[in-house]
């Protein structure tokens, strides 16, 4: 599978929603950011609405790949309504 862009990145904190079309406007947004940090409470999917762990460290794009929502910490989960 493919990662297909735009992404989404979703902070959960403020409710911000960002859109980037590419893996330098990612990095370039980002700056230093791990998906699997809790603490950063937010979440990033791609076009299809999958999950990416990403990592970002001084501007340079370390980490995109797919992750299954269950291995991302649960502060950074999407809220499921029943």
């Amino acid at each position: 599978m493919t990662i297909k862009y735009p992404l989404t990145v979703i902070f959960h904190e403020d409710g911000d929603l960002w859109t980037l079309d590419s893996p330098a406007e990612l990095a370039s947004n980002l700056e230093w950011y791990d998906s699997l940090d809790p603490n950063e409470r937010s979440t990033v999917l791609d076009a299809n609405h999958q999950y990416l762990n990403v990592k970002v460290e001084k501007l340079e794009l370390i980490k995109l790949e797919f992750i299954k929502e269950e291995l991302l910490p649960v502060e950074n989960r999407l809220k499921h309504h029943d």
